[in-house]
């Protein structure tokens, strides 16, 4: 297309959406907004109403309604503006910037269940529309602005694309919709950061909008699912302990103590432990009530010594959470052949443990050393976004991943 027929291209929309119907010269061509000014010019509207009004009539591909932001009122005030008086041109710049605030609000704002922000330093910041407003005025590049507003993280501006094919297709937009939703709480701009998606039981890791590399995970069983939750990986724990959790003392290791004997104990490689407390004492299994702990009468601090079969395999991602939820290395290595990954007790085994940890430390290995329960702070923490996606984009198109833990409904 070339420069005129864009300009009249854009003048043609701008009359439809905003007026019905305009005199083609009425539209002012493109100029700066003044330092007061944001989306309309000193003497005439500008190019910058038309491109937002084209920006706003897309927003069913963002799962939002059009109509809630090309109001009567929006469009009155930009219909009095076509005569160039200046106070007109003051209300159609103040009619736009609300709709612009309203609109930018709502692509920013998930609808319906948000992840759990467990730590500050990785959530996403609140909508702030007067900073909005200012980066509106100062972008040098208009259309660009609000592509970026409308792009997102790359695995939203996939959606939001399906979406809008769904869209001319017909075809039914609820399951898009609701992951959309889920899409809207990863950051808009980020550094170096990781992405798991439990549907798809695949972790994503991503330097700013680029993915740089995926590996297989196995996630929380439907009964146990691992949350939707963001944090931050500030350090891992190399050769560690696994500290059993209490339920599944009480449900499968004191059980099976009860069956074979205290032998599993030892077969286990299990240390039995006094209390929670860093000066805890280990405690002879002979000398533990296992029934009343199979009854859950009395609690047991149990954990696992570090070696080959220990179930954090030889690392542990640590993102400090209240849901006791991180990513680790794993000995057992035949579920990720297999398509259900939903084995975990919420937590996420990662594929490739060793290359994730290079990544996170930029190469540099924290795995040497034979120290056990050895912690490393990583050279700046990385935040992961855990979260769930039944479509999911891939380099042929989006994938179907099964609904496991029922949260499209």
């Amino acid at each position: 297309m070339t420069p005129g027929s864009w300009h009249s291209a854009i003048r043609a929309l701008f009359c439809a959406i905003a007026l019905g119907s305009c005199d083609p010269g009425a539209v002012q061509k493109p100029i700066r907004p003044a330092a007061e000014l944001i989306f309309t010019a000193p003497d005439g509207l500008g190019e910058r109403p038309a491109l937002l009004l084209a920006a706003i009539s897309d927003s069913r591909s963002h799962n939002r309604d059009p109509a809630h932001y090309l109001t009567p009122a929006l469009r009155a005030a930009l219909a009095a503006a076509q005569d160039g008086e200046a106070r007109q041109i003051r209300e159609a710049d103040r009619a736009l910037a609300r709709a612009f605030v309203a609109w930018a609000h709502d692509l920013d704002t998930p609808r319906g269940a948000v992840p759990v922000e467990s730590d500050p330093a990785a959530a996403l910041p609140a909508f702030d529309g007067r900073m909005a407003l200012r980066a509106a005025a100062a972008a040098d590049d208009f259309p660009a602005h609000l592509d970026s507003l409308q792009k997102r993280h790359p695995v939203y501006a996939a959606l939001a694309s399906a979406m809008r094919d769904a869209l001319a297709e017909g075809e039914d937009l609820t399951i898009l919709a609701s992951n959309l939703e889920r899409a809207r709480a990863l950051p808009a701009a980020a550094g170096k950061h990781i992405v798991v998606d439990a549907a798809a039981a695949r972790l994503w890791m991503y330097e700013g909008a680029r993915q740089v590399g995926t590996m297989k995970v196995v996630i929380g069983r439907s009964d146990m699912p691992t949350p939707m939750m963001s944090g931050m990986i500030r350090h891992v724990v190399v050769q560690p302990y696994w500290n059993v959790p209490e339920d599944i003392v009480r449900d499968s290791v004191a059980p099976e103590v009860l069956r074979p004997g205290i032998r599993h104990v030892w077969d286990r490689d299990l240390e039995i432990l006094s209390d929670w407390s860093p000066s805890a004492t280990p405690i002879d299994p002979a000398a533990v009530d296992w029934r009343a702990v199979v009854t859950g009468a009395q609690g047991l601090r149990v954990r696992q010594r570090p070696g080959p079969a220990n179930m954090m395999g030889r690392i542990k991602f640590m993102l400090p959470n209240d849901l006791g939820i991180y990513l680790h290395d794993t000995p057992i290595r035949d579920d990720f052949a297999q398509r259900d990954r939903a084995k975990s007790s919420g937590c996420v085994r990662v594929e490739d443990a060793t290359r994730l940890a290079n990544w996170l430390f930029n190469g540099k290995s924290p795995m040497g050393g034979k120290a056990f329960d050895r912690t490393v702070n990583l050279p700046v923490p990385v935040p992961v976004y855990i979260n769930y996606f039944t479509r999911s984009p891939t380099a042929k198109g989006l994938a179907s991943n099964p609904d496991i833990y029922k949260r499209d409904t």
